[in-house]
Formats: structure tokens, C-alpha cells, sequence
């Protein structure tokens, strides 16, 4: 499984639930990226219809909205989409993938729960394998890749030879790191916490220049949340930061957390 290569998403939102909003909202925007992935499935309940949910997870609808994308993307730059197995069960999935792949896209990104099962374990990477793609477009499980090994037991259930890391490199930074020396017979010492908290800071520092230096808190903090879960440090820096509402305090409290741990 040589010959990795690593793609970072950069996320930017057009929240409609209308195909003509959604050509709207892409003209003049689609030439300004390298890559387009249309996120079908819905995180939000607007006005608490949950009929406004199913309406992503019907097939002809999932086709609607990625051709949309399609059609408004310049040829050149690839348009990629990332769907659940479905609403409440994987009765659609078919129908679903079906449908990804007739529009035209590039790649389609899994994440192997339905919207009901949201981020409980299992991922169920077997239902993968069940995809029809006549089209020879890429296929990428996505789903509860936490190490190395959990990403080679996806590769051998699912079948796939892509996958998207997702939560786990938010958690574990050196994760992609970690499943190339699995992968080549190497050893790698693990990132340590002196390292993290460097990229804490340099996380905090590019936020601050590029925005208003009080929405560079926020960010640091939902990323210690996640990082608690291969660092027990985190979660004691995390306490210590939570209330910070000034960025001088949080930059301040970052640095000192990493000279303690130089010291």
C-alpha cells in the first residue's frame, strides 16, 4: 500500500436546502478552489422538521445537489461528495450511491453510520464493499479510524483504498504520520506534548492574523476537547483556559504550557 498521498479539506459552507440557491450561491465562487466536496449529509434541525432531514437521503435529491456542483464547476477541478449509508437505516444506500455516482462526481467520501447512529461506534465499513460502482469512481471510508491498525481493519472489511481521517487526526496530529510507518515496517516515536502544545500556538497565532484575535479562543479550545482523547494533558490545560475570553490571557497561558513542559 505504497504511494500515500494526503489531502487536506478546507471547508467553506452554502447552507440551502434549494438546488437554484445552491447554483446561486456557487457562481463565481467554484473557480476559486482547487478541489469542491459537496457534504450532503445535514448536522442542523431548522425550525425542527424532520422532514426537511429526509430530504438529503432521497437519491434523486443527492443527484440534484451534486450535479449542481458539477455543472458549476470549471471541468478541471474535481467535485467530490461525502453521504451517510442513510437516514435511519441503510435501506437507501444503494439508491443513494447510485445517485452520487450518476452526477458526475469525482470521488464519494462514506462515512460508514446512518444520520440516526451519528458518532456512535461501530462504523459498519462492511456495507462498503456492497457499493455498485460501474463508474470506476474512487470510493473513501470514512468512520471511527482512530490508529493505524483501525484503518487497515477498514482497508480489509471495506475494500476501500482511501480513507478520510477526519476525527482522528484532530485528536491524535501525528495519526497520518503514524499509518505511513505502520505501512513501511518503520518505527516512529508518537508526537509527544511538547510538540502539540507548539502547534497549539501556532494554531492560536495564524487564527489571530487572519481574524479578529477574539475568534481565535474558541477554536483552541474545541481542539483541546479532541486532543483529550491521546493527550490526558488536554484535559487539565483545557480547565485552566476555559473561562479566557481575552486572547493576550490565552496566548499567554499556550506559551506557558509549553515552556512548562520544555523546562
Amino acid at each position: 500500500m505504497h504511494g500515500w498521498s494526503l489531502n487536506l479539506e478546507l471547508l467553506v459552507s452554502i447552507s440551502t436546502s434549494d438546488v437554484t440557491d445552491l447554483r446561486r450561491g456557487l457562481d463565481g465562487v467554484a473557480t476559486c478552489f482547487t478541489d469542491l466536496t459537496v457534504n450532503t449529509p445535514l448536522y442542523g434541525r431548522p425550525m425542527g422538521h424532520r422532514r426537511y432531514w429526509r430530504f438529503i437521503y432521497w437519491g434523486v435529491h443527492i443527484y440534484e445537489v451534486c450535479k449542481a456542483v458539477r455543472d458549476a464547476t470549471p471541468p478541471d477541478i474535481p467535485v467530490t461528495a461525502k453521504v451517510r449509508l442513510g437516514f435511519d437505516d441503510d435501506g437507501q444506500f444503494e439508491d443513494i450511491t447510485s445517485n452520487a455516482f450518476a452526477s458526475g462526481i469525482n470521488e464519494l467520501t462514506v462515512h460508514a453510520r446512518t444520520k440516526v447512529q451519528a458518532y456512535r461506534p461501530p462504523a459498519h465499513w462492511s456495507t462498503l464493499k456492497s457499493i455498485r460502482n460501474t463508474e470506476g469512481i474512487a470510493v473513501i471510508a470514512n468512520g471511527e479510524i482512530w490508529t493505524p491498525s483501525d484503518l487497515f481493519k477498514c482497508r480489509e472489511v471495506s475494500g476501500c483504498n482511501a480513507f478520510m481521517l477526519a476525527r482522528g487526526a484532530v485528536c491524535r496530529p501525528d495519526l497520518a504520520r503514524a499509518i505511513l510507518a505502520h505501512d513501511q515496517g518503520m518505527c516512529v516515536d508518537p508526537m509527544t506534548w511538547e510538540e502539540v502544545t507548539e502547534l497549539l500556538v501556532h494554531f492560536f497565532d495564524t487564527n489571530a492574523a487572519l481574524y479578529e484575535r477574539k475568534f481565535a479562543i474558541n477554536p483552541v479550545k474545541q481542539w483541546l476537547v479532541y486532543l483529550q482523547y491521546a493527550y490526558p494533558q488536554a484535559a487539565a490545560l483545557f480547565a485552566q483556559i476555559k473561562r479566557i475570553r481575552d486572547p493576550d490571557p490565552m496566548r499567554a497561558a499556550l506559551i506557558g504550557a509549553n515552556q512548562s513542559v520544555a523546562a
